[in-house]
């Protein structure tokens, strides 16, 4: 009997609504799912890893998608508040505030979870470890040597040193607090109206990370493609392997 893991049920179609970003490249995790048998019989998994790791594929699939509804939600309820607003002076208070941040730090933290999860596959087929976390496997990377894992550990690299960074927004490291961590243990996201034109007074929405504003748009694909590109860079060394 083959092993499977079942994307069908996850990228699909929900009525007239996708939830499937049309501008993606391709699916995350469809080609491990293809290539699941050459997996196990490469990293010789067992059968309750076999069963672990395929929820594990699927859940992180799950939360993906998750992150991006999060942000597309994010931005259509701040279309539709501006919509009631003069631009001069939007004023984002009572319901319409709370509704904004709770999508906005639902996409962080799924984006967030979906590195945890996905962090599990990663150590334990590349590292012969199990970790769940992701700050954990960054910390990995940047003292690891192994030829395979040097895409990945480019990746962080590049991206550390940036405190807006999509890395530093849902992971701290060891001189940044990141926003995941402070809307989890400390308190809720910054949202703030400024104009972003010296000859112009209407305003529009950013989000502060460390004194630093960003435009809401610039923020949402932030996050979610630099989740996105590190999740399938991994899931083509993990296949590479393979072969």
């Amino acid at each position: 009997m083959a092993n499977i893991i079942n994307l069908d049920m996850i990228y699909d179609y929900h009525w007239n609504s996708p939830i499937v970003p049309s501008d993606w490249e391709r699916l995350p995790f469809k080609n491990f799912a293809t290539r699941y048998d050459d997996i196990i019989q490469h990293f010789q998994l067992g059968d309750d890893e076999i069963c672990q790791i395929s929820a594990k594929i699927e859940n992180t699939c799950r939360k993906i998608l998750m992150m991006y509804h999060g942000g597309q939600q994010t931005l259509e309820y701040e279309y539709e508040f501006m919509s009631t607003q003069n631009r001069r002076m939007p004023i984002l208070i009572w319901d319409s505030e709370i509704r904004l941040l709770y999508h906005l730090e639902a996409m962080i933290l799924f984006g967030r979870s979906a590195l945890d999860i996905f962090t599990y596959v990663l150590t334990r087929l590349l590292l012969n470890s199990r970790m769940d976390s992701f700050n954990s496997f960054r910390k990995t990377l940047l003292t690891d040597i192994e030829p395979k894992l040097l895409p990945l550990k480019e990746i962080i690299l590049s991206n550390q040193s940036d405190e807006t960074s999509w890395l530093n927004i849902v992971c701290s490291n060891e001189q940044l607090r990141s926003v995941r961590d402070t809307i989890t243990h400390q308190t809720t996201a910054r949202i703030e109206y400024y104009t972003t034109d010296s000859k112009s007074d209407r305003e529009y929405c950013h989000v502060e990370i460390n004194g630093k504003a960003i435009l809401l748009d610039n923020f949402i694909n932030e996050i979610c493609e630099g989740v996105f590109q590190f999740c399938i860079s991994a899931e083509d060394i993990i296949i590479n392997e393979c072969k």
